[in-house]
C-alpha cells in the first residue's frame, strides 16, 4: 500500500522525516528535518501517539507489526500533516529498528519545545520596573 503514501507526498504536504541509516560499523544514524509548516504543537502531541504505537505494535520477533498502509519505501520514518482529511498521517519503513525510532522521537519532541520556547521568549516584550530589573508576569 505504499500508493497511498506516494500519493500524499506527491501533494508535497508539511512534514516531519526522520532518516535512518546503518554506518559502515552498524552504529544507527538519524537525521532529521521539517518540511513545509507543521504547527509545532500539534506535531509535538502526535509524536507521543507515534511513540506509543511504535512501542506497542510488535511482532514476535520484535519487528513492527503495522498495518500495511504504514509502511514506506524510504528508510524514514514520516509524519504528514493531510490537508485532505486535516489530521496527522505517520508512515515508517519496517526496516527500522523500533526502540530506536522511539528514542529518536524523543529527541526530536525534545528539540521542537526547546525551540518553541526559545521563540516565545525571544517574541515577549521585556517590561523593566525603575530599577532595570524584569518585571515578570504571572499566570
Amino acid at each position: 500500500m505504499e500508493n497511498e503514501f506516494n500519493e500524499l507526498i506527491a501533494t508535497n504536504p508539511p512534514r516531519l522525516v526522520v532518516e535512518f541509516e546503518r554506518g559502515s560499523g552498524g552504529e544507527e544514524q538519524f537525521r532529521w528535518g521539517v518540511v513545509g509548516n507543521l504547527p509545532v504543537l500539534t506535531l509535538v502531541g502526535y509524536l507521543v501517539h507515534v511513540r506509543v504505537v511504535l512501542a506497542t505494535n510488535r511482532a514476535d520477533d520484535g519487528t513492527l507489526d503495522l498495518h500495511p498502509s504504514r509502511y514506506c519505501e524510504p528508510s524514514a520514518l514520516v509524519v504528514v500533516l493531510d490537508a485532505r482529511s486535516k489530521s496527522m498521517r505517520f508512515f515508517i519503513n519496517g526496516c527500522i529498528p523500533p526502540d530506536s525510532m522511539v528514542g529518536m522521537l524523543e529527541v526530536v519532541s525534545a528539540l521542537l519545545v526547546d525551540s518553541r520556547l526559545a521563540q516565545q521568549s525571544m517574541q515577549q516584550t521585556r517590561i523593566v520596573d525603575a530599577g532595570g530589573n524584569p518585571i515578570r508576569r504571572t499566570l
